[in-house]
């Protein structure tokens, strides 16, 4: 179950209490269940909690930034990366690894 949030995230029916990540969901704007919507999420509503309360607020816009999977081994997919739709193999597990590696910076 999740909580109906409009494009704001403040919670359907409330006023100040918004919900972000997997509990949430945005009414008619399905998003994945990632840690990537709920990071963009946490930015844009701290950005909004920080704001002047006159201040008009444009709605959260998820921006996808590819999807990536360890297989196992030495294997990994990467798929829907800007400019690239797929890589598989060894290469892909190298960006992958590389990837987590940074995050971890």
């Amino acid at each position: 179950s999740q909580i109906l949030v409009d494009a704001n995230l403040q919670v359907k029916g409330e006023k100040d209490i918004y919900a972000i990540g997997d509990c949430a969901t945005i009414e008619d704007y399905w998003l994945p269940q990632t840690a990537q919507v709920a990071n963009q999420q946490g930015i844009y509503l701290a950005n909004v909690l920080s704001q002047d309360k006159n201040v008009e607020v444009k709605p959260f816009e998820f921006h996808s930034k590819g999807m990536m999977a360890y297989l196992g081994g030495f294997n990994a997919v990467m798929a829907k990366l800007p400019g690239l739709s797929r890589l598989t193999g060894f290469v892909a597990f190298l960006g992958w690894r590389f990837t987590y590696w940074f995050l971890q910076l």
